[in-house]
């Protein structure tokens, strides 16, 4: 009887190790605008800013799902996001307040989030995300499918860009 279980247990620990072997990873997979141009033109915001503050954001939402059968159930959508509160310098789309904050899905999701780093300073492009779909209340949204990049890496895209509009210290908000 000892050799049956130790043969069960070699069996078992060996389908596990196929089934997490073979266990397909989901990776991001997107399309970046090609130049700073396109990605102002596909973008909702952009401007420069300092990631000052994190913290998460959590949407919920009730939806219907149709079930086999034609039965109607009530189900709870949730999305979590990563929360960037940034202190905006420049500007050269959607005039955002001196204070912008943005989400980015968790990085390494199939999201495709945006690792911020606290303190480091950032060309944003960011668009509107309205979730659910029927709310009123939006958010700004970045992911590294946009051109979202440290200002040290963002030469080329600042350059093309230009100077932009300076953000005013009057308009701070909190």
């Amino acid at each position: 009887m000892k050799i049956l279980n130790r043969r069960n247990k070699l069996f078992l620990a060996g389908l596990a190790t196929i089934c997490v072997a073979s266990t397909p990873s989901i990776a991001c997979k997107c399309i970046k605008a090609s130049s700073a141009k396109a990605g102002l033109k596909a973008a909702n915001t952009v401007f420069v800013g300092k990631a000052m503050d994190f913290g998460y954001q959590k949407l919920t939402s009730r939806v219907q799902v149709k079930m086999a059968g034609g039965k109607v159930k009530m189900v709870e959508s949730v999305q979590s996001f990563h929360k960037i509160r940034f202190i905006a310098s420049r500007s050269w789309k959607g005039a955002p307040q001196r204070t912008v904050v943005v989400l980015t899905p968790f990085s390494g999701s199939p999201a495709c989030g945006y690792s911020f780093v606290r303190g480091r300073e950032y060309l944003v492009y960011a668009n509107i995300y309205r979730w659910p779909k029927q709310s009123k209340i939006t958010h700004l949204y970045t992911s590294t499918c946009q051109r979202t990049t440290d200002t040290l890496k963002a030469k080329k895209d600042l350059a093309e860009l230009g100077m932009g509009t300076r953000v005013e210290l009057s308009k701070i908000t909190y």
